[in-house]
């Protein structure tokens, strides 16, 4: 009888990190994480979904730059990455909450009062 051979599993540590697709999904998570607060605020769960929307997201990224200059897409699959890519980010909580852009002048006059 031959022996089994493990299966060898990889990670995305294990892809080489110069692409561009790598540095695009790098760079989404990255992103994300922030708009959340920091890798260091979120749970590993959290971590796990955010990497599946940013892979989403630079697959995204890829079909878009591709109909862009003039080419096919499969319109389907296209729809049906984006909303699996809006799940997944709802499911992390995203949500984009206004930034303060009071001027410093305006705090001023208002310690005036």
């Amino acid at each position: 009888m031959k022996p089994v051979a493990k299966a060898k599993l990889m990670t995305i540590a294990d892809v080489d990190g110069r692409t561009s697709a790598s540095r695009a999904a790098r760079d989404l998570m990255s992103a994300i994480e922030g708009d959340l607060g920091g890798a260091d605020q979120l749970s590993a769960a959290e971590r796990q979904i955010i990497q599946r929307a940013a892979i989403v997201g630079a697959i995204l990224e890829d079909m878009e730059a591709a109909w862009l200059a003039g080419g096919p897409i499969d319109v389907p699959t296209y729809t049906a990455l984006a909303n699996v890519q809006r799940r997944h980010l709802e499911a992390v909580g995203i949500k984009r909450t206004p930034r303060d852009v009071t001027s410093l002048g305006q705090i001023l006059r208002d310690n005036k009062t």
